[in-house]
């Protein structure tokens, strides 16, 4: 990260990962990484909630403020409460407005107004990055093109499409969480 950082005169986020699939940073290193000047945040995206809470617990013993936001889709609003200033996650291709909101209303305080947003996205989001995680990207898209956004949910090999009974319960999902009663927007593509 300090060679990245001495490269290039841009703001830099760091990324945490679940322990098995890349960098995972424990107090001392997050402390050391919070000294490259140009690092203003970390994506915890571990999917571990006892991991989320050490990292907010780490940024707020750290000399200067360093952003901590979830990339953990299937807790985005617990993360939120827990500390994480924002998120930063593929979710937030199909429910924009509403994360937005939701991040508000925790900021405010208002938790209830927020878990009631999460409580409508929440099943969505679960069932997008359960296992295996790597099938979200086909998840998403077809939800993406259910909403009016993507012209098709083609993916490239060696990712797999979702099949009829996954569409029809993403679109149950999408439908019960409200995003796809908005006017349809053109497809890209179309």
């Amino acid at each position: 990260h300090k060679t990245i950082a001495d490269g290039v005169d841009l703001p830099l986020i760091a990324f945490q990962f679940p322990k098995a699939f890349g960098p995972d940073f424990p107090p001392e290193t997050l402390a050391r990484l919070a000294t490259i000047p140009q690092l203003i945040g970390l994506k915890e995206a571990s999917f571990d909630t006892p991991k989320t809470i050490e990292t907010i617990a780490t940024a707020r013993t750290l000399p200067r403020k360093l952003g901590i936001m979830t990339g953990s889709d299937t807790f985005i609003c617990e993360a939120m409460v827990m500390g994480c200033d924002g998120a930063l996650i593929g979710f937030a291709a199909t429910a924009t407005a509403e994360l937005i909101a939701m991040q508000k209303m925790v900021k405010a305080r208002d938790f209830a107004g927020a878990f009631a947003i999460w409580d409508r996205l929440g099943p969505l989001a679960r069932y997008a990055w359960r296992a295996p995680i790597r099938d979200y990207r086909p998840r998403m898209k077809e939800v993406l093109k259910l909403q009016g956004l993507i012209a098709h949910a083609t993916v490239r090999a060696p990712q797999l499409g979702v099949d009829d009974a996954e569409r029809a319960e993403l679109a149950r999902l999408a439908r019960q969480a409200g995003l796809l009663d908005a006017a349809p927007l053109r497809a890209v593509g179309d």
